[in-house]
């Protein structure tokens, strides 16, 4: 993905000028407090208040909010508006850095960087989208990408095992042979995603949406698929011994070779799902609890 760099020279002008500027007009500010209170206080009769009389206070009401006492009031007002804008400055300045790092890290192409790691977490705090980021072959074990924007990234080959990736947006990303075991992708979105050869071994996807993603030869052994949406998914040759498949939707899925052994199938949904047969589904467990179609009910026995 493409970013604006930014030069050194740019960062240098931004950071130097701009806390000198605001620091002049301050002054500047507070110049004219001075100025304009000894101009009413020289003419008294011309500094007459016109507000209505329930807010006057004495005739030159003017002159004595902007009495040199109170500017002190005015600095701290100043202060506060100048904490906002250099907040924002430094914000987009740690944003810019980190993205370096990222880029820097693969460009590089080095796997392990606990600097890019914390980069990313960084951006994500910030809520600043990640999609498209490059990430192959990246190391980001344990990593906290809780509700990151992720589409269209490429992350074959990744390692995320035990990551925090609760509600992320992988719609359309790559995560061939990724390894997200023992990671965290409750209501996580991998629709249309490329999963192919994934290790999911016991992640916990509860809630998460897989719809029309790409699962093919994927390691889902021990996983928590409960209640996950896998409508329309190529899930051809996965395996899903000993996973929680309670309530789970495989409506109109590709399930041919799919290994279902000691799987819990309480509640699941196997509607218009192709190359299922009723060996793949005597091997799991309950499954005289799921609602199949009426061709593979009769051929189970339960019609």
């Amino acid at each position: 993905m493409q970013r604006k760099k930014l030069l050194p020279a740019k960062i240098f002008t931004a950071s130097v000028w701009y806390p000198i500027g605001s620091f002049v007009c301050a002054l500047l500010t507070m110049a004219f407090v001075i100025v304009f209170h000894d101009t009413l206080d020289s003419n008294p009769d011309q500094g007459e208040c016109k507000v209505p009389s329930i807010y006057r206070n004495g005739r030159n009401c003017l002159a004595q909010m902007l009495d040199p006492g109170n500017i002190e009031g005015f600095s701290v007002l100043w202060l506060g508006f100048l904490y906002v804008f250099e907040r924002d400055r430094r914000k987009k300045d740690s944003q810019y850095a980190a993205w370096r790092i990222i880029d820097q890290a693969a460009s590089a192409k080095v796997p392990t960087s606990r600097a890019r790691l914390m980069a990313l977490e960084d951006l994500n705090r910030d809520q600043v989208s990640l999609k498209g980021i490059d990430l192959v072959k990246a190391d980001l074990e344990d990593i906290n990408l809780q509700g990151a924007k992720l589409l269209k990234a490429d992350m074959r080959q990744t390692v995320l095992k035990s990551a925090n990736l609760q509600r992320a947006d992988f719609t359309e990303a790559r995560l061939d042979e990724a390894d997200m075991s023992l990671a965290s992708l409750n209501k996580a979105v991998l629709e249309v995603a490329c999963c192919e050869k994934a290790k999911l071994v016991g992640a916990e996807l509860v809630g998460a949406r897989l719809s029309e993603a790409n699962l093919d030869q994927s390691d889902m052994s021990g996983a928590n698929l409960t209640g996950a949406f896998l409508s329309r998914a190529n899930l051809s040759k996965v395996d899903f011994s000993g996973a929680d498949l309670t309530n789970a939707s495989f409506n109109e899925a590709n399930l041919e070779g799919a290994k279902f052994f000691d799987a819990e199938l309480k509640g699941a949904k196997f509607r218009h799902v192709r190359h299922l047969t009723p060996e793949q589904v005597k091997e799991a467990r309950n499954w005289e609890l799921a609602s199949y179609d009426d061709g593979l009910s009769h051929e189970l026995g339960l019609l």
